[in-house]
C-alpha cells in the first residue's frame, strides 16, 4: 500500500489515500517527529569518557544525496539529485523516484522512474518503476516491472522487496512472501533493511495479522531509527 502524503501545510484539498488509510494529522506528524528525534538522540549519547564521534559523510554523492533523504531533509536531497541527473549520473533519475514517492507526488514519479528504466533497464531502475507504479494504483504494471525487476543481474536486494508489495498489493501472497525471504536475505544497508521489515508489515497486514503487521513496524523503525518514515507508518497504525 502506499502511505498518505505529508505535508509541511495543510492543502486546501487532498486526494483520498485508497483502502481506508487515514490521513496524518499534524499531531501524529509532531508526535511521530519527537518520538524520531527522542532515538536518535538516545542513540547519540555516549558515557562520560568516550571521545565524541561524527558520523563520516558519504564520499560518493549520490550516497550523500541518499543520505539527505533518510535523514528527513526532502528539500536538500531533491537538490542534490536534480544536481546529478543534470550531470548524468546514471543511476541517480532511478533514486529520486522514491523522494517522489514519499511526498506523493506519484505521476512525477511515474515519469522519471519509467526514463530511467527506459535508459538503464537493470534491477535498480525496474524496482522503482515496481514501486512508483504500485503506489500509483497501477498493480498489472508494477507487478510486471516487478518480475522483471528481480530477473536482471545482477538483483538489487530492493527490488525483492518492491516486487512482494505488488504481490501483496495484488492478493499474491504465496509469491509475496518469497519474494519478502529473498529480500531479506540479501539485505546489506539500513534503509533495505527496514523496507523489507516494512513489507512484512505490509505482507501481514493483507492477510489481516495486525499484531505482526505491528511487529514489523517496530522492526523497521529499529532497523533504521534516522528515517521519519519509520515512525509515520507507525502514527498511521495508532491513528487507525
Amino acid at each position: 500500500y502506499r502511505p498518505a502524503r505529508q505535508y509541511n501545510q495543510p492543502p486546501a484539498a487532498v486526494r483520498r489515500a485508497p483502502r481506508g488509510r487515514l490521513r496524518v494529522s499534524e499531531m501524529l506528524r509532531v508526535i511521530a517527529f519527537l518520538a524520531c528525534l527522542g532515538l536518535i538522540l538516545s542513540a547519540c549519547q555516549a558515557p562520560s569518557t568516550a571521545k565524541p564521534s561524527t558520523a563520516p559523510t558519504p564520499s560518493d554523492p549520490l550516497a550523500a544525496a541518499d543520505a539527505l533523504l533518510f535523514a528527513g531533509d526532502y528539500d536538500g536531497a531533491e537538490a542534490a539529485y536534480l544536481k546529478l541527473i543534470a550531470a548524468e549520473n546514471p543511476a541517480a533519475q532511478a533514486h529520486y523516484v522514491l523522494l517522489l514517492d514519499y511526498e506523493s507526488r506519484f505521476g512525477e514519479a511515474v515519469v522519471q522512474a519509467r526514463a530511467a528504466a527506459a535508459a538503464h533497464p537493470d534491477s535498480v531502475s525496474l524496482g522503482r518503476l515496481t514501486r512508483a507504479l504500485d503506489w500509483s494504483e497501477d498493480l498489472a504494471g508494477a507487478v510486471d516491472a516487478g518480475s522483471r525487476a528481480v530477473k536482471a543481474a545482477p538483483v538489487d536486494p530492493l527490488a525483492h522487496a518492491f516486487y512482494s508489495e505488488a504481490l501483496a498489493d495484488s492478493g499474491d501472497f504465496p509469491r509475496a512472501r518469497t519474494e519478502l525471504m529473498a529480500g531479506e536475505k540479501a539485505a546489506r544497508d539500513a534503509y533495505t533493511g527496514a523496507e523489507v521489515e516494512r513489507e512484512w508489515s505490509n505482507y501481514y497486514r493483507g492477510l489481516g495479522d495486525v499484531l505482526e503487521e505491528l511487529n514489523h513496524l517496530q522492526l523497521s523503525i529499529r532497523a533504521q531509527p534516522g528515517f521519519p518514515e519509520r515512525q509515520l507508518e507507525l502514527a498511521r497504525y495508532q491513528s487507525s
